[in-house]
């Protein structure tokens, strides 16, 4: 989940990036919803090539006065965040590697 003020700079973004995933919510709405009223578990979806959105997403959440952390499956996201916000609490997801039945 991204933070109000970020999606209110970067709709478009947001927006984009939401319909090519699938969803099929009004996230400007759900923020504005929750408003601060609640902790965040965001999320940094990060591909080669996409640009840097650890770095817009540290700087929109600068300002954000409710509770928040961060996760990702890609690191170097993570990585990105911890130089720009090191006391916000971050997390590295990951998968089954390991997914053919005789390596479990």
């Amino acid at each position: 989940m991204l933070d109000i003020k970020f999606i209110r700079d970067n709709l478009e973004l947001v927006e984009k990036s939401a319909k090519e995933k699938g969803y099929k919510i009004n996230i400007k709405e759900v923020l504005e919803l929750v408003n601060g009223r609640v902790p965040l578990l965001i999320e940094i979806k990060q591909d080669v090539g996409e640009g840097d959105v650890a770095s817009a997403t540290a700087d929109a959440l600068k300002e954000y006065k409710g509770e928040y952390l961060i996760q990702s499956f890609n690191p170097l996201a993570v990585a990105t965040f911890k130089k720009k916000m090191p006391r916000v609490i971050r997390g590295i997801l990951s998968d089954n590697y390991f997914r053919d039945k005789e390596r479990r």
